[in-house]
């Protein structure tokens, strides 16, 4: 804060009394001006800002009172204190006068020199005090508005942040939908043996690719605050079984015994996030699987109590490669792996266990680790065990971790008329190989429009229908679908794969969601909803 002399303006017709209030007035740290006359002082005080005002009352033209009432009447020197100075009789009349006038105090000639500098210091201070708040309030001012600024570039670097996680899911996922659905096709044809194992390193490598995108994503979408966490009743057998459901085949692969153990005293159903925690333990499951060469994976479930305060405990244990005890607190850590021989020799991005254990937090919980290099390691997730003994909803796993089979040992025919909207001519050409396989009937919208004057030109069993498409999107389509009566089953297809995203199909009116990449297994149950089959073979 820069520190400025505080002015006081002295007006009197008089110069000699203008020099002998300057001499007096110049032992104290202020700047001083100078009129004779009102006119004069009045001008002064357009383009100043005075801490105070020694005004005489006797002047020609205009007195003293006269200047004050227009001091007074300005918004600008409403407030400035005056002190009249006047040789004027001592006549309580005029004291009145000038008390109404606005003047703050009267002091009458001859002037005690002590009296005059003991006020003038008192308003000084005031002025300075007042001054400091001002400085104060202004400073407050501008750190609100800094913070309200802040705030709204938070705001709009959130909203940035979530149209470019949402654009990316889309844009990669779209590829990846082509790479794996005519992976998919091929392996349907008749191949040599060469080609069909190509065929399974093509899969493979998509998925893998696949999982890196999903993890990347995940953990944005977690740091931009995108991650919707549930509190419904779920059954912990349900999470189980569905955790073995999708590892099993991987521990098996690696000839790897898995094994999960429940103690007697751990409560059936819990309100938590089902999905939140099996990821949580599909995400540690398989980083034992892969660390883990011989020997095996179990994961060990016990209730506890700390501090009146139950929790569950799952406990992974592997016997694996194990960690250095000085990289344990590295692990947890965005993009990083104990060392970089076990990127090379595992793979993987380092973020699993980042994604976990942010998780786990969203779930009130925490994660621990204990190891030892060549002995294995226990990775252990504690969430609040929060009993619930109403009838749990039913446990869903989330699309990418459910285990699906290479080969599908019987062949499925169903009857019906289909229409796919969808803009690009890879998924076009892979969503019509795929349902003409199965015995339908297609058609094909190319956009939003396109699927309205299809539906109101013939009939269908079921459409499939792409979200992001030009002239009309997905949603829209849908809507006006919708509105002209139709009741025809519509799947919301898309490569958003953000949390709300299938939410946003359902309120525009879909009945089903699938996000891309689209697999041939879940076509099949997705059209076994909705259409009769028959099955061959």
């Amino acid at each position: 804060m820069e520190v400025q002399k505080p002015k006081i303006l002295i007006v009197d017709d008089k110069q000699a009394n203008l020099y002998a209030l300057e001499s007096l007035l110049s032992v104290l740290p202020v700047k001083i001006y100078k009129a004779s006359s009102g006119r004069e002082g009045l001008e002064m005080t357009l383009n100043e800002d005075f801490a105070l005002i020694l005004l005489d009352v006797q002047m020609p033209q205009m007195d003293g009172y006269a200047v004050a009432e227009c001091l007074h009447d300005e918004e600008r020197t409403r407030y400035t204190p005056i002190i009249f100075i006047t040789a004027i009789d001592r006549d309580e009349t005029y004291e009145i006068r000038g008390y109404e006038t606005g003047a703050v105090d009267f002091i009458f000639k001859p002037i005690n020199d002590t009296i005059l500098l003991g006020k003038v210091k008192v308003f000084l201070d005031l002025y300075q005090k007042k001054h400091e708040l001002e400085y104060l309030n202004k400073q407050l001012e501008m750190a609100a508005q800094r913070e309200k600024t802040l705030a709204q570039e938070a705001i709009i670097a959130n909203q940035t942040k979530s149209e470019f996680l949402a654009n990316m899911s889309h844009e990669i996922r779209t590829p990846m939908n082509a790479i794996i659905g005519f992976s998919e096709l091929l392996a349907l044809d008749d191949l040599s043996t060469q080609q069909r194992e190509n065929i399974v390193f093509i899969k493979k490598a998509g998925k893998q690719l696949l999982k890196v995108i999903n993890d990347i994503l995940d953990l944005s979408k977690i740091e931009a605050g995108k991650i919707e966490v549930e509190h419904i009743s779920c059954s912990v057998d349900d999470v189980l079984k569905s955790l073995e459901t999708c590892m099993l085949p991987a521990a098996r692969s690696k000839n790897i015994e898995f094994d999960i153990i429940t103690n007697d005293d751990v409560p059936r159903i819990l309100r938590t996030d089902p999905l939140k925690l099996e990821q949580c333990l599909i995400n540690l499951v398989g980083n034992a699987i892969k660390f883990t060469d011989t020997g095996h994976v179990h994961v060990k479930v016990s209730l506890g109590e700390r501090n009146h305060q139950s929790f569950i405990l799952f406990e992974v244990e592997d016997t694996g490669v194990g960690i250095p005890e000085d990289k344990i607190g590295r692990i947890f850590e965005s993009f990083t792996q104990a060392d970089g021989s076990t990127t090379r020799k595992y793979g993987g991005t380092g973020l699993g266990l980042a994604i976990t254990r942010k998780l786990a937090g969203l779930l009130q919980g925490k994660i621990s680790v204990s190891s030892k290099p060549g002995k294995g390691s226990v990775f252990t997730l504690q969430i609040p065990a929060e009993e619930d003994v109403n009838t749990p909803e039913t446990c869903v796993i989330q699309d990418r971790y459910q285990y699906e089979p290479d080969d599908i040992q019987e062949e499925i025919k169903f009857n019906g008329h289909v229409l796919v909207v969808e803009d690009n001519p890879l998924n076009q050409r892979i969503f019509i190989s795929y349902l003409r396989m199965l015995g339908l009937e297609v058609a094909l919208a190319e956009d939003g429009l396109k699927a309205i004057d299809a539906v109101n030109e013939q009939t269908f069993d079921l459409i499939f229908m792409d979200i992001q498409m030009p002239y009309l999107n997905g949603y829209e389509a849908t809507r006006q679908i919708r509105q002209m009566g139709v009741r025809t089953p519509i799947v919301a297809v898309t490569a958003f794969a953000m949390d709300g995203d299938a939410e946003k199909c359902y309120q525009a009116g879909c009945d089903d969601y699938l996000p891309k990449p689209i697999v041939r297994q879940k076509i099949l149950e997705v059209i076994g909803n909705y259409l009769a089959s028959q099955r061959c073979g």
